[in-house]
């Protein structure tokens, strides 16, 4: 056995032998344990994009958790056995996520990789339930087996092997990693062990190599490499939150803010699975099945928080003040991979969108009844983007793009343009020198200002004014700037 390999097996034992005294998060009893695998199956996370923080996880049963929302005390995951409803356990424990090139060298886990290492719903705090007895009715809801296509009752009677899919009721695995900086996420959802028939009673496992539309395993030949997206609506280049397009007067009194909001959607790396089921209270809840693609595991909120100080915007802004948009705007596709959402908000607002991942509640009422049929949903697993303040100097107002500065006869050509104006009167152009280092060169006054249209400016810089500058930079009285190097 080649030393990589054995590690591996090392960790798979260990993974098994990880459970508490009680099984916390599988919801019937200590004998069955869990495990979810990736680090042992040779598949990974890709290596967090450069300019991330620190990488922490979690993983939850799809519509069954909620994260760090109580104590994640709780002895019975979704308090199945209890009169009132624990909180799915609350997601207290801390993922265990490895280096995955440091922890098992020679095997071809790329530097900076990371992979899920011991893990197991019977750890205690895990969020949420895996065998989820959804049907108080159902005899044997309890069936220590994770999604069997045999009839359980039939087995406890002595007759195995009768097809059923009347105990396929335990959702898929939800993973979401994070890192500390606030700009890049992974999220992948596989689930359970595909089974080979009805005489396949073994008690099942999750494995994240069952990834089906990732990157390519240099390993193993696989598409179940699990990569990092950019948060929606974080003002990258390429997926900028806000795409202000005009300032309305929807209310005669009140100068009102109309934007469309546009975005790239969030992806799902998942096994691509489909599990039929017939349980009626699986059907009761409009799920066809508890496969990932059964499920609907994305949403999107499209939050709202007044400026408190102009001229801080950004930093005066309550972590807690979040609200959402009222009226609530629901995101259409776009066509192109992405949604978009048209807003109209008072002047002095800032917008953020929240991502959810996870199934939407169907539910407030944190009953017994509703959240063991999973329609308390899922909380507490999500992303947020960087807020766009519609007023102070705007994120997106005013932004010189396209800007070129080509030398000729006697001076330098510059031009550039906007796609937005909202608050914008002026734009200067500086000289960047050596020797007596930024010094203003030029002055152009907005031709769009206020309308939310774009405009293309030209200016002519005389030779002798730039003091021998190899760059520009022009900046709008919004504070938006962009810098040039003179060709």
């Amino acid at each position: 056995m080649k030393r990589g390999f054995k590690a591996l097996a090392v960790l798979a034992a260990l993974v098994a032998a990880s459970a508490g005294p009680q099984a916390f998060a599988f919801c019937v009893s200590a004998q069955e344990t869990p495990a979810i695998f990736q680090c042992a199956d040779r598949a990974w996370f890709a290596p967090p994009p450069a300019g991330s923080g620190a990488v922490t996880g979690a993983f939850w049963g799809i519509g069954f958790g909620n994260r760090n929302l109580n104590t994640g005390q709780g002895s019975d995951g979704t308090a199945f056995a209890s009169k009132a409803f624990n909180g799915n356990d609350s997601g207290t424990f801390e993922v265990n996520i490895l280096d995955a090139a440091a922890s098992f060298p020679g095997i071809g886990f790329p530097a900076g990789s990371v992979c899920l290492g011991s893990n197991n719903w019977a750890n205690a705090g895990v969020d949420g339930c895996c065998d989820n007895p959804r049907d108080s009715a159902q005899a044997f809801a309890d069936d220590n087996t994770l999604n069997p296509l045999f009839d359980v009752a039939a087995l406890n009677g002595g007759y195995p092997g009768v097809p059923s899919t009347d105990w396929v009721q335990d959702a898929p695995l939800g993973v979401l990693l994070t890192e500390s900086n606030g700009h890049f996420y992974a999220v992948a959802s596989v689930s359970n062990m595909a089974r080979t028939g009805p005489n396949d009673i073994r008690a099942g496992f999750y494995s994240l190599a069952d990834v089906t539309n990732g990157q390519l395993n240099t390993i193993t030949g696989a598409h179940n490499i699990v990569g990092w997206q950019r948060i929606p609506g974080d003002k990258d280049p390429n997926d900028p939150l806000t795409h202000f397009v005009r300032v309305g007067d929807a209310d005669p009194n009140t100068p009102a803010r109309e934007a469309t909001l546009g975005w790239i959607s969030a992806g799902v790396y998942s096994d691509g699975s489909s599990l039929p089921s017939t349980n009626p209270t699986v059907i009761a809840i409009g799920l066809s099945g508890m496969g990932v693609n059964d499920h609907s595991i994305s949403r999107y909120v499209i939050e709202e928080q007044a400026i408190v100080d102009p001229n801080n915007p950004l930093g005066s802004l309550n972590p807690n003040g979040w609200s959402a948009h009222t009226p609530a705007s629901g995101p259409t596709p776009d066509g192109m991979g992405g949604f978009t959402a048209q807003v109209t908000v008072p002047p002095d607002t800032c917008l953020r969108l929240h991502t959810y991942f996870g199934v939407a509640p169907q539910t407030s009422t944190h009953s017994l009844g509703n959240c063991r049929q999973g329609i308390c949903g899922d909380l507490g697993f999500e992303v947020v983007s960087p807020p766009s303040c519609l007023g102070g100097a705007l994120a997106s107002d005013g932004v010189p793009g396209n800007a070129s500065a080509v030398r000729g006869k006697g001076g330098v050509d510059v031009s550039f343009e906007t796609a937005h104006e909202l608050s914008v009167s002026n734009f200067k152009i500086y000289a960047l020198t050596q020797a007596s280092g930024r010094i203003e060169v030029a002055s152009l006054n907005c031709t769009e200002c206020t309308t939310g249209n774009g405009a293309l400016y030209k200016a002519r810089i005389p030779m002798g004014q730039l003091k021998g500058a190899r760059d520009l930079e022009i900046v709008a009285s919004t504070g938006a700037s962009a810098k040039v190097t003179i060709k």
